[in-house]
């Protein structure tokens, strides 16, 4: 299969203060007139990284950067004041494509991610002892394009699409395992999925179905069953 490559060195473009200045691991608001002016640091390279997308970077309760990306492996990056610290999370070679962060309410990083060497939906999360990795989900060629959320208690929502079946699947950890259900397997729906969650923890998500007239539809859970609305 013919795998494009984005990059070969992962670059982080940051807000500094008006004077340019910009401290690794700080997080300085310019005032609302100010002009921004822009920091370009490389992070990580010379590296494969692959599918990097919205969810890459997220912004921690003390203002540090946090990063997770891959596609040769699964890496995490976050700022500290001497400088980015890179952690090899998966050295699966293939690990780490489509990669979407999630920092929980005491900062700590988790991670899903698509596997494709091994075609599997991947989710990392960092507890005291260290990186635990779980496959979500093995099914052949699944977990492209996946959405993720936490919820208060920190446990995982992810949607994602299953592209052996054409279909958009969504999977919840309850706390002793992954509870998987295929949403749409009628519209070859899925590919560039959105998941939030409300102030009650539903799911809402968002995705693309090819074989409908509708290019966007929406789909979320309301007391344990699943309703559907399409928008144009």
């Amino acid at each position: 299969m013919l795998r494009a490559v984005l990059a070969t060195v992962f670059i982080l473009a940051l807000a500094g203060m008006l004077n340019g200045q910009y401290l690794v691991g700080s997080a300085p608001v310019p005032s609302p007139a100010a002009t921004i002016t822009w920091e370009i640091e490389t992070v990580d390279g010379p590296r494969h990284f692959i599918r990097l997308r919205d969810r890459t970077l997220r912004i921690d309760s003390a203002g540090h950067p946090h990063l997770a990306f891959g596609g040769d492996a699964l890496y995490y990056a976050h700022a500290e004041a001497a400088g980015w610290r890179i952690e090899v999370v998966d050295d699966n070679p293939g690990a780490g494509e489509y990669a979407a962060l999630a920092l929980d309410q005491a900062n700590q990083p988790h991670i899903r991610y698509y596997d494709w060497r091994n075609g599997a939906l991947k989710y990392a999360h960092r507890t005291a002892s260290g990186w635990q990795i779980a496959t979500v989900d093995d099914t052949s060629h699944t977990g492209h394009y996946p959405a993720f959320a936490l919820d208060r208690t920190g446990y995982a929502y992810l949607a994602y699409y299953d592209w052996t079946h054409s279909a958009l699947k969504y999977a919840r950890w309850d706390g002793q395992g992954w509870q998987i259900q295929t949403i749409d397997a009628q519209n070859n729906a899925g590919v560039a999925a959105t998941l939030s969650l409300d102030d009650n923890d539903r799911p809402h998500i968002s995705f693309f179905a090819a074989a409908t007239s509708h290019r966007h539809l929406t789909a979320c859970a309301v007391d344990g069953q699943r309703v559907a609305g399409a928008n144009g």
